[in-house]
């Protein structure tokens, strides 16, 4: 009888401390403890947001080449941000703001009436 509440007890703590491991959603909004989880997803997020405006005529090739250049910027900054190894919350935090600013230009862009040529005609 011991032996069994013994080993009930082992795997209690054993399940208990290998669900403590798990950080990636520490925050409850499905954030890495540095934030990479978090920063990719919208990263892709908005690239592809840019080629479906792209797709669908909402964007000019300039307006997407802008877009992209800003994208890649973001990208150097998480790079520079990431070199010692770790982000501190203010680097996220301009990260995030950087990525706000981002979401906002391709909003107003592939909504400012400006079409490719042949969207003119549909």
């Amino acid at each position: 009888m011991r032996v069994m509440a013994l080993a009930a007890a082992a795997l209690v703590i054993t399940t208990a401390a290998a669900s403590a491991t798990d950080r990636r959603y520490e925050y409850g909004r499905g954030y890495s403890d540095d934030g990479r989880y978090d920063i990719d997803r919208r990263q892709q997020r908005q690239a592809e947001r840019i080629y479906e405006g792209r797709r669908d005529g909402s964007l000019t090739w300039w307006e997407a080449m802008r877009l992209r250049r800003e994208q890649r910027g973001i990208a150097e900054m998480e790079a520079r941000a990431k070199g010692d190894g770790r982000l501190t919350r203010y680097e996220r935090e301009q990260i995030r703001q950087a990525q706000n600013d981002a979401s906002r230009h391709i909003y107003r862009e592939r909504h400012d009436g400006q079409v490719r040529w042949w969207r003119r005609y549909w």
